[in-house]
């Protein structure tokens, strides 16, 4: 991003960020043609598909939660199976609305915003296919050396289904305790009280590689690949970023507060 576009949209934490995408920014999504350039320099781009820019307030808008195969595809950036590929510090954080209507199509309302398959890496959204009790409440999935793991923000009693601009954030620091955090418009929400070991450690070789979505689960061994499970997100997506960095909370309030202005006017 250039300089005069880290001072609009800037004061977000830059370190180890991987990828970064920004609706509002014209340098991120220029309103012509279809990639969703990567802010963060190293040329992560995403491929948006089926998905609409709404103009109104420059975000993008999944409003489509029975369609499939749509979203933003990510390029460049993949994950491949033994010890190479395993994550010991993460942060995943978005800029969403997300509809108060259900999301009609999608297993238990499950509205994804980040997947590199979770039964081989991790995937991050809002609501649990197969658990009506996680509707509204933010969920991440990710497979480890010790298995498949579940967190559902349940210390959360709100409702993320509710038309509003929400920031919300999930960390991950493996071989610690507490090693997963939930975050709501700066605030923490929820401490997952679990030791957890590098995310993606595997050793079937048929897991290899595996590529991200935006927006929509993933199963892609090729960029764009095939999406599952389709339970795709629903509303509005503006802004998203991925760390290999877990965020302390002084630095997730510092994000939250860069952008909360710009999103409280939409």
């Amino acid at each position: 991003m250039s300089t005069t576009e880290w001072a609009k949209y800037g004061g977000i934490v830059t370190e180890n960020l991987v990828l970064h995408y920004n609706s509002l920014s014209k340098e991120s999504y220029p309103k012509t043609g279809n990639v969703w350039k990567d802010l963060s320099g190293n040329g992560y781009d995403a491929i948006i598909t089926g998905v609409t820019f709404n103009t109104t307030d420059n975000t993008f808008n999944f409003n489509s939660p029975a369609t499939f195969n749509y979203g933003a595809y990510i390029t460049g950036l993949n994950y491949v199976t033994g010890p190479s590929d395993q994550i010991e510090n993460l942060t995943v954080e978005c800029w969403c609305k997300s509809n108060s209507a259900t999301a009609t199509g999608n297993d238990d309302d499950e509205r994804i915003i980040l997947s590199f398959d979770r039964s081989s890496v991790f995937r991050f959204g809002i609501g649990k296919d197969t658990n009506a009790l996680a509707e509204g409440k933010p969920h991440f999935g990710f497979d480890t050396s010790g298995g498949t793991s579940d967190v559902l923000a349940s210390s959360y009693g709100g409702d993320l289904r509710d038309d509003t601009w929400h920031q919300v954030v999930v960390t991950f620091i493996a071989n610690e305790t507490n090693g997963v955090k939930f975050y709501i418009d700066g605030s923490l929400v929820h401490t997952e009280a679990s030791t957890y070991t590098p995310i993606g450690s595997q050793n079937n070789p048929g897991e290899t590689p595996r590529y991200g979505w935006v927006g929509n689960g993933s199963e892609a061994t090729t960029e764009g690949g095939t999406v599952g499970p389709d339970n795709t997100f629903y509303g509005f997506i503006g802004n998203l970023k991925y760390y290999y960095k877990t965020l302390s909370a002084d630095e997730v309030l510092r994000n939250y507060n860069a952008l909360s202005g710009r999103y409280s006017t939409l």
